[in-house]
């Protein structure tokens, strides 16, 4: 669902006036200077995907691997065209999850529908609703065809106006009463559709109706023992974008989401023990700051929220003026309701924030990732289609600028705890500053950047050069494709590397 579909459903609603919030910028920790005298490190043309040691489990701030690295998801929404095409598997291939892998990305956001993973014949009850034995069989090879490129899945539950029967994508259409689809009248903008009362009235059966609740749990519970300790899922989003219904607004993340939320996970723990479960925010919270957040009072959770320009979402330029307002304000709060929500620190995952074809897409791309590094957040971009947002423009060729914004040097997985992270665009530089401790072995995964001409197959940078304050000879790098791996000696200790790219 769209930013500002989202803040005229609100207003039109009259459920809460939006503002912008007060809460400050998250800053990132300033970076020491950094030693001179490292070597230049070729910029080979050939990219390889991340290495990845699974499962993940939430520290703080961070997703840890199996070997105490922190892990950054740098992901792609797959994609909008699953909820429309037939099958609901979309249109992505095993070409096509290599091209994600080779740009740069290391997670997919993978669409899946409550309405696909279970159905039933029309007209019968939510108690007869089945696992579909070929969307399921698709499903898998999606997975394993992503795995193959060397990406993690996150695997979404989505919805758009609660489901099929509406015309759109999610639950299943046994899920509501059918005289509630009949009732519905389209109306346009699409996002007018979820104040229509018949809408409302289906999520409300979603989390209240035992028997259709009880049915999305064993959805759940269905695919957490298909994919019982499976190491290609990184995590389950366990809902796309929750709508409160006829609820009110202020109440309903404490008194109704978050209790259906914990319905779920401990259905899905029950199965599967360790599996790392995305909670996203009420839809309402994606646009005002006046919703409050609390403790899940859960271990293992990731903190999804969406992240939208209001504005430029309908095709305005980007006007870099409304960057505190519009990019800054929202992002800090959202981190720092991943801190209420944990009890403590806790770890975002950006699962969907996207930019049509504007004057100024890649400057509002760049300031949007400022901000997710400064907050040491995961995302995930909207989306890997050949239109709206996509990456791809509509004959299938890649969206070159918007791409080197989202694809410029970036962190990967830290061998310590980071301190800070920033991108200076001026001077092509990445900063990390992180400690490490004896328990903190292997390497540090950067990525050395994409820009257009390596997209049109032209010239690309002649080298990067990677720099540390360690000691010489305390530290390596190696270049491994589009990554380049650092090591430092074993020990307690702050390090800071930076990555420049050389013209």
């Amino acid at each position: 669902m769209n930013a500002s579909a989202r803040l005229a459903i609100l207003a039109c609603g009259a459920l809460l006036a939006c503002g912008t919030s007060s809460a400050a910028k998250h800053p990132a920790t300033t970076a020491d200077a950094v030693a001179d005298g490292a070597e230049p490190v070729d910029a080979a043309a050939e990219v390889t995907p991340v290495f990845v040691t699974l499962p993940l489990r939430a520290d703080g701030h961070f997703l840890r691997a199996a070997d105490g690295r922190a892990v950054f998801l740098r992901g792609l929404n797959v994609s909008n065209a699953a909820k429309y095409e037939p099958t609901h598997n979309g249109t992505a291939s095993a070409k096509a999850f290599a091209q994600m892998a080779g740009w740069g990305f290391n997670t997919v956001r993978l669409l899946t529908f409550w309405g696909a993973v279970m159905t039933a014949p029309p007209g019968a009850g939510v108690e007869e609703l089945q696992p579909d034995a070929v969307y399921l069989a698709q499903l898998d090879q999606r997975i394993a065809e992503a795995a193959d490129a060397g990406l993690l899945v996150v695997l979404d539950m989505h919805q758009d106006i609660f489901g099929f029967g509406f015309g759109d994508n999610g639950a299943p259409p046994a899920a509501c009463d059918a005289s509630h689809y009949a009732a519905h009248k389209v109306v346009s903008p699409w996002f007018l559709n979820y104040l229509d009362p018949n809408v409302q009235a289906c999520f409300d059966g979603l989390y209240a109706d035992t028997k259709v609740r009880a049915a999305f749990v064993a959805a759940w519970h269905f695919l957490a023992q298909r994919y019982k300790g499976d190491p290609r899922i990184v995590a389950f989003d366990l809902l796309n974008e929750p709508h409160n219904g006829s609820h009110p607004v202020a109440s309903f993340q404490p008194d109704v989401l978050f209790p259906f939320f914990r319905v779920i996970l401990d259905e899905v723990r029950s199965v599967d023990p360790t599996r790392l479960v995305v909670i996203e925010p009420p839809t309402a919270m994606l646009v005002s700051d006046a919703i409050e957040s609390e403790a899940f009072a859960r271990p293992g959770i990731v903190w999804g929220p969406h992240h939208y320009h209001v504005i430029v979402h309908e095709g305005v330029a980007y006007d870099p003026d409304t960057r505190p307002a519009l990019v800054d304000a929202p992002i800090a709060r959202f981190l720092a309701a991943a801190d209420i929500v944990a009890g403590g620190a806790g770890p975002s995952f950006f699962g969907e924030f996207g930019v049509p074809i504007t004057e100024g897409d890649d400057t509002l791309v760049l300031d949007t990732l400022d901000d997710f590094d400064a907050g040491f957040a995961s995302w995930s971009y909207w989306s890997y289609d050949p239109e709206g947002f996509g990456v791809l423009l509509p004959d299938g060729s890649p969206r070159a600028k918007l791409l080197a914004a989202l694809c410029r040097p970036n962190v990967q997985k830290v061998a310590g705890t980071p301190t800070s992270l920033a991108w200076n665009r001026e001077t092509h530089t990445l900063t990390l500053g992180y400690d490490t401790g004896p328990q903190d072995v292997g390497a540090t995964e950067l990525w050395a950047g994409l820009t257009p001409a390596m997209l049109a197959g032209a010239a690309t940078p002649s080298e990067v050069l990677v720099q540390s304050t360690d000691a010489p000879g305390s530290w390596s790098q190696q270049r491994v494709g589009g990554v380049v791996l650092v090591q430092h000696s074993a020990g307690a200790a702050h390090h800071v590397v930076t990555l420049k790219v050389l013209p």
